[in-house]
């Protein structure tokens, strides 16, 4: 399995995960097609960051990032943490 397939297995574990958090169910996420998760997350009420990040995937964000900040927002209790954001902008505002 190349690593490509590696990080859509991973970035669908962690869009699983998220998903169980906010009471969907596993295996009818992980059965969904990639184009229906950002709609079945919002069903489930997934907060707008979670949302972006999976509307992103294959669009303005590569698998790496994706998985990265999923496995962020699942570790953070299904919360977006500013202070990473201001980290990694080296503290610049917009």
């Amino acid at each position: 399995m190349g690593l490509r397939m590696d990080q859509h297995k991973a970035i669908l574990d962690e869009v699983c995960k998220a998903a169980e958090r906010l009471g969907g169910e596993r295996e009818r996420i992980r059965a969904l097609p990639r184009a229906r998760l950002y709609d079945a997350l919002e069903d489930l009420g997934a907060d707008r960051y979670l949302l972006s990040f999976v509307g992103s995937w294959g669009d303005t964000m590569n698998d790496g990032e994706v998985l990265k900040e999923l496995r962020a927002w699942n570790r953070n209790g299904g919360r977006f943490r500013f202070d990473r954001l201001i980290a990694s902008t080296g503290g610049k505002r917009g």
